[in-house]
């Protein structure tokens, strides 16, 4: 299963900073991220997978699959839960 941002959603990189801003009900809600969450989001383009995910943080930071694993799916899973990151059968092209 592939995850994909939603259209809604963005991360945006800036000096020093990172914003991830989603739109729900009417309103835009820019929230200041971390690094290692603007990655993961970024990879959330809708050609990775979540193994492809954990795989390629885990060569990045140089740790245990087994580790990434645990924080990306605590990580992913408030956004999975509130339709921020879509759940795809196919890649996007």
């Amino acid at each position: 299963m592939f995850l994909k941002l939603n259209d809604k959603s963005y991360v945006k990189y800036k000096p020093n900073s990172y914003i991830f801003s989603s739109f729900k009900e009417k309103y835009r809600n820019p929230v200041e991220i971390n690094e290692s969450a603007a990655r993961i989001l970024s990879l959330c383009d809708g050609t990775n997978t979540k193994e492809d995910i954990i795989s390629i943080l885990s060569n990045e930071y140089n740790d245990s699959p087994d580790v990434i694993k645990e924080y990306v799916t605590a990580f992913l899973e408030p956004f999975l839960e509130n339709k921020l990151v879509d759940v795809t059968n196919e890649p996007s092209k």
